[in-house]
C-alpha cells in the first residue's frame, strides 16, 4: 500500500492533479444501486441525480492533508431513495473516480461526499453539501 505524504497528496488533488483534471464544469452522478466491483465499470442502473461541481471544487487543508469540497449546484432526483455511491466525471465526460456518499446528518463512516436532500422522492432537489477527498 502506498501512503502519500501531505505534499504529494496536495499535488495529486490540487495544482496539476485532480482539480485541474476535473475542469470547470465537472459533474457527479449519484446512484442507489450497488457499486460496480471494478472501479469505472458500468453502473447497474441509471443515475438518480447528476449535480455540477462548483467552479472552485474545494479548498486544500494542510493540517489534515485533504481537499475539502465546496457546495455544488442542485440536481433533481429522477427516482426515490438515498444515493449510496457516486461517480465523478471531468468536464469532457471522462470518468475520474467513484466514491461513497451519505446523507447530511447521517453518521459519518468515512464516506467522501455528503449530500443534502430535504426529501428523497422523484423531482426533489439534491446538492453536495460537503465532503473530503484524500489520498
Amino acid at each position: 500500500m502506498i501512503v502519500a505524504s501531505p505534499a504529494l497528496a496536495r499535488a495529486m488533488l490540487t495544482g496539476p492533479g485532480l482539480v485541474a483534471a476535473l475542469g470547470s464544469a465537472a459533474t457527479v452522478a449519484f446512484f442507489g444501486s450497488a457499486r460496480p466491483e471494478v472501479a469505472g465499470d458500468a453502473p447497474a442502473g441509471p443515475a438518480q441525480v447528476i449535480v455540477v461541481l462548483a467552479a472552485t471544487v474545494g479548498t486544500w487543508d494542510d493540517a489534515s492533508a485533504r481537499l475539502i469540497l465546496a457546495q455544488s449546484a442542485e440536481g433533481q432526483l429522477t427516482s426515490g431513495g438515498a444515493p449510496v455511491w457516486a461517480r465523478a466525471y471531468a468536464t469532457d465526460g471522462a470518468w475520474m473516480f467513484d466514491c461513497d456518499t451519505r446523507l447530511e446528518g447521517a453518521a459519518d463512516t468515512g464516506e467522501e461526499l455528503v449530500i443534502a436532500a430535504p426529501a428523497l422522492y422523484p423531482g426533489a432537489f439534491v446538492r453536495i453539501s460537503g465532503g473530503t477527498l484524500r489520498i
